[in-house]
Order: C-alpha cells, then structure tokens, then sequence
C-alpha cells in the first residue's frame, strides 16, 4: 500500500533586541570616540525564518521545497547603511533562497537517489562584508546516489 503525505515545516526566529549596552565605543579605526551604545550588533538580523513543503509517496518518494529568509543586518557596530569604497561596512540586504530536494528509493532497497538544488532562483545575495563584499552560493545541482549496507 502507498501512502501519500503532504507537509509543512516552518521556523521563525525574531531577536527584537541584540544591542549594545553600558557605555561602549566603536572599535573601527578613527571613530573611537564614537558611542555605539544602542546600535544593534552586528551581523544580527531582526528576523531568520525557514518553511518547507514536502510530499513524499510512501517510502520510495520525497518531494520538498524549502523557502529561508534571512533579515537585513548592519555589519559594523556604527549601524553603518551605504557601503564604504572597499565594501568592509555598509547594510546587508535581506534575502530569500529557494532549496529543492528529491529522494527516489527504488521499492524495497538500499540504495536512494537524490537530486537537490540549493539556490534555485539564483539568487544574487550578500553574506559578509569583512573581506569586502562577499556573495552567497550561487545556485548549485547536487546528484548522488545513497547506499545502506
């Protein structure tokens, strides 16, 4: 007998506060005497969220597709927004990526095939700024096949 099932999977992350507190001052090289106390620390998005969408058909079937949003975030302790010359500080955008999966087990074996892509879209995104301006994965196939002895 086949059975056939639909799910959902979700996460949600929301860090409301992730600040600096006491008396602190910028530790980037001439604002010194800059106070930094409030700002928000760095590389801490507001909001992180995930969601997935499977179907699978008994045990040979998976089917899933998988939505992770990651907020805007500064990457200096000056909250700075435009990005400088050398891109080592300025706003990282939010972004959203788009991961497929697929997992074939052919009727009572061992062995699974699968192919997942992660980055479906292709999506052009920025990561980190601390050796200037660093990209996310562009989209990228995975095939294989996954033995069980």
């Amino acid at each position: 007998m086949q059975n056939d099932d639909i799910y959902f999977r979700t996460a949600l992350t929301w860090v409301g506060e992730a600040e600096f507190v006491g008396t602190r001052f910028s530790n980037i090289s001439g604002f010194g005497g800059v106070s930094v106390s409030g700002n928000r620390l760095p590389y801490a998005p507001e909001w992180i969220a995930s969601a997935a969408l499977g179907y699978s058909r008994g045990e040979w079937l998976n089917l899933q597709a998988e939505m992770q949003y990651t907020g805007e975030m500064f990457t200096d302790d000056l909250n700075t927004v435009a990005p400088i010359a050398n891109g080592q500080r300025g706003l990282i955008e939010d972004s959203t990526i788009l991961n497929l999966a697929a997992n074939f087990t052919p009727g009572g074996s061992d062995t699974t095939f699968f192919v997942t892509v992660k980055n479906a879209t292709d999506e052009l995104y920025i990561v980190d700024r601390a050796r200037g301006i660093l990209p996310g994965g562009p989209r990228l196939w995975q095939a294989g096949v996954s033995l069980d002895f």
